[in-house]
């Protein structure tokens, strides 16, 4: 992902995929927040190990998610499926125009999470 500034993902199921992925080229300046209810396979491991080679990272739990969004920058997308299984089938993705609708969402949502990392 390409970002100047931030990276907020809710995604109720994310793996240490999303790592090598998406997160190995952002810039360690960049924030990274990530919102989700089910970790697995090795990512609260990797994202401990992410977060002490000095990146702006954090991640909290919270059962009352389903919809996936990502916020980069100013600019928003819901996602149809778990950024872990993008390019496993076919994926809608739909930008939003109201990106100011999504940054209220996350940071209410974001309050009420349990922080992980």
């Amino acid at each position: 992902m390409s970002s100047q500034k931030r990276i907020y993902i809710i995604d109720a199921y994310v793996d240490d995929k999303l790592f090598t992925l998406y997160f190995d080229q952002v810039d360690p300046k960049v924030e990274i927040k990530i919102l989700t209810k089910n970790m697995y396979s090795k990512f609260e491991e990797v994202a401990k190990k992410f977060k002490k080679q000095g990146r702006n990272f954090e991640v909290k739990t919270l059962n009352d998610i389903h919809d996936r969004h990502v916020l980069v920058d100013q600019r928003a997308w819901l996602f149809g499926q778990s950024l872990k299984d993008a390019g496993n089938k076919p994926l809608s993705i739909v930008e939003l125009d109201d990106v100011k609708l999504v940054e209220k969402t996350f940071a209410a949502l974001w309050s009420k999470g349990t922080m992980v990392v």
